[in-house]
């Protein structure tokens, strides 16, 4: 794929404490680049193959400044409708049970939640999805990745199980996902009817 050099940052290192290699899990050492969408890959540019995605360890990077030594948040005065807040609530865990109209249709919509620092997944309902997308304050959307993908769950067993485990490989992959798979253990026919 083709950057402008506008786009990316060329030719940074990492010691090793900032990111692991998306194919392997292993912690990444050596050069790397960075594109306008703040994602992370292998080698000095994007010319530089084979080129893997690179998952940070860490939610704050070495770019951002750092806090002085000297620097106390006992200092800052922060506004009163700050203090005042209320924390959102985390989201809900569910367990979704399809309808018979969803089996007429021969599939339904699942919603999954990210922790942003962690790989922690879990199932969540629609509801506290459509909160973290629209990043509703009743709900901690900044701790959380919402997530969907469509769901066979009826048709050819065989088909049903290729097309659901192909759907979470590629969120898993298009979306920076480690572990995602590991959630379904092997159980694409979840909610399954012949």
């Amino acid at each position: 794929m083709y950057y402008p050099k506008s786009q990316i940052k060329t030719a940074l290192y990492t010691n090793g404490d900032q990111f692991a290699r998306f194919d392997t899990q292993q912690e990444y050492r050596g050069y790397y680049w960075k594109n306008s969408k703040g994602q992370f890959f292998t080698g000095k540019n994007p010319n530089d193959t084979p080129s893997v995605a690179l998952v940070p360890l860490k939610t704050n990077n070495s770019e951002e400044p750092s806090l002085p030594k000297n620097y106390s948040s006992w200092t800052n005065k922060y506004p009163n409708e700050v203090v005042d807040a209320k924390p959102g609530l985390s989201p809900q865990i569910t367990h979704p049970k399809p309808t018979q109209d969803d089996y007429k249709l021969g599939t339904f919509t699942r919603y999954f939640t990210k922790k942003t620092n962690q790989s922690i997944y879990y199932e969540t309902s629609k509801s506290d999805f459509d909160k973290l997308n629209k990043k509703d304050s009743s709900i901690k959307w900044q701790l959380y990745q919402p997530i969907s993908l469509t769901w066979q769950i009826t048709g050819d067993e065989d088909q049903v199980y290729k097309t659901n485990r192909n759907i979470v490989l590629i969120t898993e992959k298009e979306q920076m996902l480690p572990g995602f798979r590991k959630i379904f253990r092997e159980n694409y026919l979840q909610y399954y009817k012949q």
